[in-house]
């Protein structure tokens, strides 16, 4: 059975419909405002085109005959945009709101003007919107959940860890890998990549039933020993250490790696900083908005970064299990090709005989070299 998973449409209206409803409200926003402020008109502008933009890649991506090859559905400028229209928004609401002068004014509701509710509005969508580019797959992907399928295991009499396929593992060591299903890591959105969600079908299916080879997913062409040895010769020259090959090689990940491990360090200075301005804000409590929803901020901000934290960390540690998987991998391959390098010059059976030779040789073989030598 072939299984389908392709969010692209289904998500792609979605981000049209957000975009659609982005550039309405702003328009109305645009056309009830009085103040000299340009953002209703800019955020009219952008949502409007955005909203096209979206519309005219969804209808070009359900008329492709070759869709499910295809990669990717809107364009990367089009997330860009949306999460500029998030940044723009939120730095509004925090002039608008969270202000010495503006904290009194009502964030939304039937007391508050429309400007606010406006703006709040806009950028409630705008993070929806954001949001849904964020959980686009970048292409389709198909699985195959009942094809490598294992058989149930035998029953055994005896004392199992004396016989063969003690665990189910073991005993189906030897399924071909294009029987496994294919990982959806590669075709998961980059919401899915930070919080690993693509692995939640194999979660949930470990949770009901024991785990079986066949359940597993099969390694993407990445991951294979073949495709590391090969950027492994791209990047070899003569006269260059294995260390600094091995580092041009795995460059990108080590790059990528160290970019986590920055954004993580960073990020753990946010909980004191938040902590200490929590309780600024509390032992300076006078009863006022402004003090109130301060701490509110801080604390989301907490909440936020605590997160953002988390997922960099779990993404530094990935990172760097998949550069030992790689390379484990690069230097088996590297080894296997050294070994037939040596086979193709000559057989271990005649590296013996000529061991052999050699040794005769020097103990005397016949004796008619030795006593020509004795007689010079």
């Amino acid at each position: 059975a072939v299984v389908l998973v392709d969010n692209r449409m289904r998500t792609g209206a979605a981000v049209v419909a957000a975009a659609a409803v982005q550039a309405a409200l702003a328009a109305a926003w645009w056309r009830s405002t009085q103040g000299p402020s340009d953002y209703p008109l800019l955020l009219a502008q952008t949502a409007t085109l955005a909203a096209a933009t979206a519309a005219a890649c969804v209808a070009a991506h359900a008329h492709d005959k070759n869709r499910l090859a295809r990669r990717g559905l809107f364009p990367g400028a089009l997330a860009a945009l949306a999460a500029a229209q998030l940044a723009a928004g939120l730095c509004e609401m925090h002039a608008s709101f969270f202000g010495p002068d503006t904290a009194a004014e009502p964030i939304c509701g039937p007391h508050a003007s429309a400007r606010s509710n406006f703006l709040t509005a806009s950028t409630v969508v705008s993070a929806g919107a954001f949001l849904l580019h964020a959980t686009i797959q970048p292409r389709a992907v198909f699985q195959r959940p009942d094809a490598g399928a294992a058989p149930p295991p035998e029953p055994c009499d005896g004392d199992p860890t004396e016989q063969d396929g003690a665990t189910p593992l073991a005993r189906h060591a030897d399924l071909p890998a294009a029987q496994l299903a294919d990982t959806p890591e590669p075709a998961a959105s980059w919401a899915g990549r930070v919080t690993f969600s693509w692995i939640n079908f194999l979660m949930r299916r470990g949770a009901r039933q024991q785990l079986d080879a066949g359940d597993l997913y099969a390694l993407h062409r990445t991951e294979l020993p073949v495709a590391s040895w090969e950027r492994f010769q791209r990047c070899r020259r003569p006269g260059r250490t294995l260390v600094v090959t091995l580092a041009l090689t795995f460059a990108p990940e080590f790059l990528l790696q160290a970019a986590y491990s920055v954004m993580a360090s960073l990020l753990s200075f946010a909980g004191p900083f938040f902590l200490q301005r929590i309780i600024r804000a509390i032992e300076q409590a006078d009863g006022s908005d402004a003090n109130l929803r301060t701490a509110y901020l801080d604390a989301f901000g907490l909440l936020l970064f605590t997160l953002g934290q988390t997922l960099a960390e779990s993404q530094k540690l990935w990172v760097g299990r998949i550069i030992s998987i790689r390379l484990k991998g690069l230097l088996v391959a590297e080894l296997s090709a050294k070994t037939l390098r040596r086979r193709g010059k000559g057989t271990w059976e005649d590296d013996k005989d000529a061991g052999r030779d050699g040794e005769g040789d020097a103990d005397g073989g016949s004796g008619e070299p030795a006593a020509e030598a004795a007689v010079d």
